[in-house]
């Protein structure tokens, strides 16, 4: 990934599952010796965001979410962008956001965010980062996330750890060349595709989940 204030010209709809919005509780499992928790004391937008803390900093931390899942509403290609936010003076982090489809691997974007030194740090502030290519789905693909904090080596302190919020998918409709800037997901928009047998319908949510049912 790379870091960027440049944004695209024509506005796109956002069809993240809400549950990456992180303006609720959700649960985050976590591979390494850590957490990944909401917390409404600091975000970018809405009304929290998603701390992940590395307790042991010299390795790993991965974190996911089975919940999750944002469904493709129309075959073409989707900018990827979020924002991240440290609260660690004169530290480097470097992680990964890992991008599945339909359950499968689907692309690895690396990120760089702040520095060893303070004349070059980034700390303090929501740093927006951009997949380095816009990615071709198709209808009805379900796309989820993982999230990871590399082990920093020789690293002194008992953590280190990072806010992750204003997560956007977006659908490269008019070909910018930059995603273009964060709103929020509406969920009317980003309901599953209608039945294709005709008859009467309604919309059903269970526990978060949307779907069709006859009436």
């Amino acid at each position: 990934m790379i870091q960027t204030n440049q944004t695209g010209k024509s506005q796109s709809d956002n069809i993240i599952d809400e549950l990456l919005t992180f303006n609720e509780t959700s649960t985050w499992t976590t591979v390494g010796t850590g957490s990944a928790t909401v917390l409404a004391s600091n975000y970018f937008n809405g009304s929290g965001s998603l701390y992940i803390e590395n307790n042991a900093p010299t390795q790993d931390l991965t974190v996911e979410n089975s919940s999750q899942a944002t469904t493709i509403v129309a075959d073409g290609s989707y900018w990827l962008s979020l924002v991240l936010y440290k609260n660690l003076p004169d530290v480097e982090l470097q992680g990964e956001v890992q991008i599945f489809k339909n359950g499968v691997s689907f692309s690895t974007q690396s990120f760089t965010f702040g520095s060893n030194t303070t004349v070059d740090d980034t700390n303090l502030v929501w740093a927006r980062f951009i997949a380095n290519q816009p990615f071709a789905f198709s209808k009805q693909d379900v796309i989820t996330f993982s999230f990871k904090i590399n082990g920093i080596p020789s690293y002194t302190s008992s953590f280190s750890g990072m806010f992750i919020d204003g997560i956007k998918l977006e659908r490269n409709a008019a070909n910018n060349l930059f995603p273009t800037a964060y709103i929020a997901p509406e969920r009317l928009k980003s309901l599953p595709a209608p039945p294709s047998v005709d008859g009467d319908y309604k919309i059903s949510v269970v526990s978060g989940v949307v779907t069709w049912t006859t009436v």
